[in-house]
């Protein structure tokens, strides 16, 4: 079932319609700005965090939630920033397990073809001097069967 979300950008001064009917949504907007430009500036974290709280109260925004529960407010940001860096430390983390996995694999490849690649080049070198058959030089220089179509023999040589 195809289902259609619409996503709403609740940043503040976005102008979202939401923001505009929300005082609270507004409210929470516009804390979480100011959480974030004292990030920008340098702050801590925690620091900017309590700041943004003190700001929203001076203004007038959010009093009532934010002097009641303040220390609620403030741990549940903490906590929620640090999700996010968790998460996003994770989502690096797991990227970077990939592309070394991947860079070993690849090289575990390359060596493996060019191993086969040597065996091949043996093989033909032993058919052609000792005038062997193709299963011959193959087992001569330990080529795998299976690699018989890289050669560019497909039948037997004497």
């Amino acid at each position: 079932m195809l289902q259609i979300v619409r996503m709403i950008n609740v940043n503040y001064n976005s102008g979202s319609e939401a923001l505009k009917k929300s005082v609270s949504l507004n409210g929470y907007a516009f804390l979480i700005s100011l959480i974030r430009k004292y990030e920008s500036e340098g702050c801590h974290r925690d620091d900017a965090i309590v700041k943004a709280i003190d700001i929203c109260i001076k203004k007038g925004i959010l009093v009532d939630f934010l002097k009641n529960r303040h220390k609620e407010v403030s741990d549940m940001l903490t906590y929620q920033y640090s999700l996010e860096e968790e998460l996003e430390v994770l989502r690096e983390e797991s990227l970077e397990e990939g592309h070394e996995k991947g860079r070993i694999e690849g090289l575990e490849e390359g060596l493996e073809k060019g191993r086969v690649e040597g065996q091949v080049k043996a093989a033909i070198n032993v058919i052609k001097t000792w005038k062997v058959s193709l299963g011959d030089a193959m087992e001569a220089v330990e080529l795998d069967p299976k690699h018989r179509e890289r050669t560019p023999f497909r039948r037997k040589i004497y």
